[in-house]
């Protein structure tokens, strides 16, 4: 403030058992004022030690928030009277009634610093705020959490806390598979088997819409031999009848899926070369039985 005076003057007798510090405007000032100095939760501890020891009990007012004024009262204090409003219910009205202390009343006479100008350096806005007493009141209810809950009983909790860790499992299983990739070429191969498989398959599609019999058939072919080729990690040229046979009986395959997808390779390596067209129908039902040749042999495989 402009003026500053020691706390012992601005004591203002009201009896001889009652003495009294009023407000002022500047206290609302006092948090810019004293932001950068050091110890300033204390101030009002230290000017009050400066009193002479003939008060028995210091009360002293805050206003209803936790800024600076507050945190002074409350440092300086060695007790804290916290104002609640107490009721109960009347039956006999009915309705509740608050119960009261008996009040009392203090005149202050007007001094004779009636107006004291703001400190230099404030805002038109800063200054429009001095002499509010009340202010950052919350105007919407708390959210209260009943008896007994816990934050860990929701199931949001436990979404947002395993969420990284799921995140994190799926980055470490995502990045060995790119490493075995690209590392494992039968591994590669059999991923990509059914994939590569099923692209010549649609391949085929194409060719029966446009009626050409030899590429549809030729197709075909590329898929199951790919397919298998893949499968057993080996060269399609290099794929023989017998040896197909016992690598997918070492692996688990039943012996009428081999015949039926073997069938299926003897059927297009056949009508590639025939002179003989084959029907729309035909060319469609054949299709379907190779995409489920493959499909079966691709769950076994995978088993």
């Amino acid at each position: 403030p402009s003026k500053k005076k020691p706390v012992s003057e601005l004591i203002v007798s009201y009896n001889k058992r009652l003495d009294i510090i009023p407000a002022n405007l500047l206290l609302g000032t006092l948090e810019q004022e004293l932001a950068d100095e050091i110890g300033r939760e204390s101030r009002l501890a230290d000017e009050l030690g400066k009193l002479p020891e003939e008060y028995g009990v210091i009360l002293i007012d805050s206003p209803p928030n936790l800024g600076f004024l507050t945190i002074n009262a409350i440092r300086a204090a060695n007790k804290v009277i916290i104002p609640v409003e107490m009721s109960i219910f009347d039956p006999s009205v009915p309705d509740y009634r608050k119960l009261r202390t008996e009040s009392f009343s203090i005149d202050v006479e007007r001094g004779e610093d009636v107006f004291i100008s703001a400190p230099s350096g404030l805002s038109k806005e800063e200054v429009a705020l001095l002499g509010q007493d009340i202010r950052f009141i919350m105007t919407e209810a708390a959210r209260f959490i009943p008896i007994g809950r816990h934050v860990t009983d929701r199931a949001g909790f436990w979404i947002a806390a395993l969420f990284p860790a799921v995140c994190l499992c799926a980055a470490i299983l995502y990045r060995r598979h790119i490493e075995r990739l690209r590392g494992d070429e039968a591994y590669a191969r059999h991923r990509r088997a059914f994939r590569a498989a099923k692209r010549h398959l649609s391949d085929a599609r194409l060719q029966l819409k446009t009626g050409s019999t030899s590429n549809f058939y030729a197709e075909v072919g590329r898929a199951l031999n790919g397919f298998l080729g893949d499968k057993l990690n080996t060269s399609e040229a290099g794929l023989m009848t017998d040896e197909v046979t016992d690598a997918l009986k070492k692996r688990g395959v039943h012996p009428d899926r081999i015949e039926e997808i073997l069938d299926c390779i003897g059927i297009c390596d056949m009508r590639r070369f025939s002179p003989a067209a084959a029907t729309p129908s035909e060319m469609e039902a054949f299709l379907h039985r190779a995409e489920k040749a493959i499909d079966v042999i691709d769950r076994e495989l995978s088993v």
